[in-house]
Parts: structure tokens; sequence; C-alpha cells
């Protein structure tokens, strides 16, 4: 237990207060022997800094102070982080019993491993009883990060501290897509992630977070994104992967506008990308028929939110 890998764990927030303390403790109780947790509110005025200051003898270190946003209080906490294996969890995720312990020997046992993508839990929304496992699917090339081919929650990603010294921080420019940034810079640096196929952590779906609340703000940035990366990139490459983007999104209409059971979307699909749709098509078959299956039947006993 000792030869394993420091593991620090930034948890940005404002005004949280709701969620804040589940959060905390989801991650204090892991035990996980070299754990260096940090914790950076944002200056919050809902009574955040006194569920802070409660389990203060307990964390690295903590900040309340005004700042610019989510993305920075990330960089802050990084700057003040020591670990080998880095992570964020938001103040209204949590950790689900045993992930660092599994995380923390996945990245013993495999010295080579940069990046480790696991599962998530996803709970809340428009039903709070009902939860969703979320198994990780990445995919193989950095094309596939670059044009947003995945199914891997922020919530279930670790990282090696070492590589921001290459990669930078987050982008501060950035809101919404900063963590997709950062994936992508991964892969087109040429680091693939170790998949864990199991839930690492749960991701909160309610009405405040940035996934429901600005949902329509997400895909300027991973445009501005995408158009970034292919500027750099040899024309006919660009142009190649421009297209593989514009057939991801047309992949997605097309999938929405199927469950809203209008199917002509996804004729346009098929013609654009043939190769992309069927991917899509024989994996989700896979999945439901075997991966969720075989999941669900593993955590049929669904933890009380409360207990992670």
């Amino acid at each position: 237990m000792s030869s394993l890998p420091r593991i620090s764990i930034i948890t940005p927030s404002y005004n949280q207060a709701a969620f804040l303390e589940e959060t905390i403790l989801s991650v204090l109780n892991q035990k996980y022997p070299d754990l260096e947790y940090i914790v950076v509110d944002g200056g919050s005025t809902d009574g955040s800094e006194e569920i802070i200051q409660r389990y203060s003898d307990r964390l690295a270190w903590w900040v309340s102070e005004k700042d610019n946003g989510q993305v920075e209080a990330i960089n802050k906490g990084i700057e003040h982080a020591s670990g080998n294996v880095l992570a964020y969890l938001n103040s209204d995720d949590l950790y689900l019993p045993g992930a660092l312990l599994a995380v923390g020997r996945a990245f013993k046992n495999n010295a080579d491993t940069k990046w480790l993508v696991g599962g998530c839990l996803m709970f809340g929304g428009d039903n709070d009883e009902s939860m969703a496992w979320s198994l990780p699917e990445c995919p193989r090339n950095p094309a596939g990060w670059l044009c947003s081919e995945y199914r891997a929650p922020q919530p279930g990603h670790f990282w090696k501290r070492e590589l921001h010294s290459s990669l930078g921080l987050f982008d501060p420019a950035m809101h919404y897509c900063f963590d997709h940034d950062f994936w992508v810079r991964m892969a087109l640096s040429g680091i693939s992630p170790m998949i864990m196929m199991r839930p690492l952590a749960a991701y909160r779906l309610h009405e405040q977070s940035k996934t429901i609340a600005d949902s329509t703000l997400f895909q300027p940035e991973m445009d501005s994104i995408r158009d970034r990366q292919i500027s750099s990139m040899p024309s006919g490459l660009g142009r190649s992967i421009a297209r593989r983007c514009r057939a991801q999104r047309e992949m997605q209409t097309a999938i929405m506008a199927a469950r809203a059971g209008d199917r002509k979307c996804l004729i346009k699909a098929l013609a654009l990308h043939p190769g992309l749709f069927l991917q899509r098509i024989a994996y989700s078959r896979v999945y439901k028929g075997l991966l969720a299956g075989y999941i669900n039947r593993l955590y049929s006993a669904k933890p009380e939110i409360s207990q992670l």
C-alpha cells in the first residue's frame, strides 16, 4: 500500500453548499493511503466556507476567495498539488467507494500509463430515483477525441501531473469544454488512456449544473477547439478530420431526431460518413446487449447517494 502513487484531488466550488459536504466526504472516506485533497472555493456566500472549515484538518490546502471561475480554481489547485496522479472532482459529484484504490493500483501496475479513464454513475436529472451506469467508450486515435467520438464523463479521468509541464494547464479562456480541450491535447500528443471498465465516480445531473443549465453553450467551444487544432494540420488531413467532425455532429442530431420519431436524419448521417455511422450502431448494439447488462447485474444493488 505504501508504494501506491500519491493522488491529488482538486475540488473547485462556488455556492454549492447543498452538495459540497457529500463531495468532500466521498473523497475523504476513500481512506486512500497517500491522498492529497485540495478544495478551492470562489468566495461562496452560502455557507460553503463553514463546511470546508469543518474538514480543514484533513485537507492538504484550501482557500475561499474570489476568482475568475472554475478553470482558475482548478489550475490554482494543480499549482498547489504534489501528487503523481491528478484529478478534479466538481463540488456536486462523488467518488464511489474504492475508486481511488483501484486507480492507484492501476497506475502502480502499469508504469507507462499517463492517463486513465473509468466509468461513472449518472444520477439526478428528471428522475432522481433512477440511475444509469456509463462505461467509458474511447476512440483509438486523436481524430476521434477531436471529433468528440467518446463517452467518458469527466469525473472518471485521472492523469499524471508531469503532463502539465509539456501540455500546460487547463485553458482559462474556456468555461465549458476546458476538460475536452485537455483530453484532445493529450490525444494529439500521442497519449492514449488506459480504460478501466468499472465505475469510479457519480456524476450528478441537476438544474443548476452546466450540463443542463448551459447545454447549448458547449458546442461553440467544441467548434473553436476543433478549428484551432485543424488549422495547424496539413490541409488534406485537416479537411478529412473536419468532415469527420461534421459527421459526428450529424450523428448526434440524427440520434436525437430518431428518438423523437424522425429517422430521416439517419440517412444524411450515413451518407456523410458511412464508417462512423455503422461503427456507432455496432457499438450501441454490443453495449446494450452485453456490457450494460453485465454492469447492471454487477451493481444490481444500487447504493443510496447518501452512502457513497
